[in-house]
């Protein structure tokens, strides 16, 4: 992806994620590479420049995941980018990142 194309693309993903992260309290854009997962944050100090970054890496922005918690009770809510949609590993995917942020908030070891 060139500069120009990722920073439309970028800007279209980060009104998105700021929309969600301002409806729920907060929101996340997971973006995948090969070996691993990465996010921005809709409450980021730079979301726009983050996401720039990681799509010039190759990366590949499958989601987004909105959360809002209190102490005693958390609600979160994701969905597959319209984009992504089509591509059958996406859902998955998505199931596979939520399950290891679960075990993760857990306390269970990552592998």
């Amino acid at each position: 992806m060139n500069v120009k194309d990722a920073h439309e693309y970028a800007i279209k993903l980060i009104c998105e994620l700021d929309f969600e992260g301002k409806r729920w309290g907060r929101a996340l854009l997971l973006v995948g590479f090969p070996e691993e997962s990465r996010v921005v944050w809709s409450v980021s100090q730079e979301p726009l420049q983050e996401l720039e970054k990681l799509l010039l890496e190759g990366g590949t922005p499958v989601g987004i995941i909105m959360y809002k918690g209190t102490d005693s009770k958390e609600d979160f809510f994701w969905y597959v980018l319209d984009e992504r949609a089509h591509d059958k590993w996406s859902q998955s995917y998505m199931e596979s990142f939520i399950i290891t942020m679960d075990r993760y908030k857990a306390g269970e070891p990552l592998r």
